[in-house]
């Protein structure tokens, strides 16, 4: 499997340059009402909203402020999101092509036959990724990825019975 994901370029979901910055329309809202306790609704809505364009820009036109580097930033979520899980078992989330998919299943379906393995597999077109970043001037920020759409949770329910 690993074999196939690599020669596919699939094994990390985030691309090497890093995600694609878009507007986090859904996410004001609710940064809003989890941020800047003490000020009124709008007054933090005003401010996430514009924090939001701010940081839009900076990363969309690759504006450097001060010493931070959105394109290295960028780079570094690649080399540092966590996309393989072990405990007992492997665990990945990848970004591959259908073919590459059916391929998956159709090896994973053999070694289930083979009784060499257990599996779950869930599909889904999005992700999620959950940033822990100390500092944006460090090199040590931390992103998790999981499916959108239930990733590991639904794969795992595919293990019951």
């Amino acid at each position: 499997m690993i074999s196939l994901l690599e020669a596919t370029a699939s094994l990390n979901p985030v691309p090497v340059d890093g995600p694609d910055v878009r507007w986090p329309s859904k996410a004001i809202a609710l940064q809003s009402r989890i941020t800047q306790k003490g000020r009124s609704g709008w007054s933090r809505r005003l401010h996430v909203l514009a924090t939001a364009a701010l940081m839009w820009l900076v990363f969309k036109l690759g504006l450097r402020i001060g010493r931070f580097d959105p394109e290295r930033y960028r780079r570094e979520i690649a080399v540092n999101t966590d996309f393989r899980k072990f405990d007992d078992a492997l665990m990945m989330m990848v970004d591959c092509s259908p073919n590459t998919a059916a391929r998956l299943r159709a090896i994973l379906d053999e070694a289930a036959a083979e009784g060499v393995v257990r599996y779950g597999l869930h599909l889904q077109d999005e992700a999620l990724i959950t940033c822990v970043v100390p500092s944006a001037l460090a090199s040590d920020h931390m992103h998790f990825v999981d499916g959108a759409g239930g990733g590991y949770v639904s794969a795992a329910r595919q293990l019951r019975g």
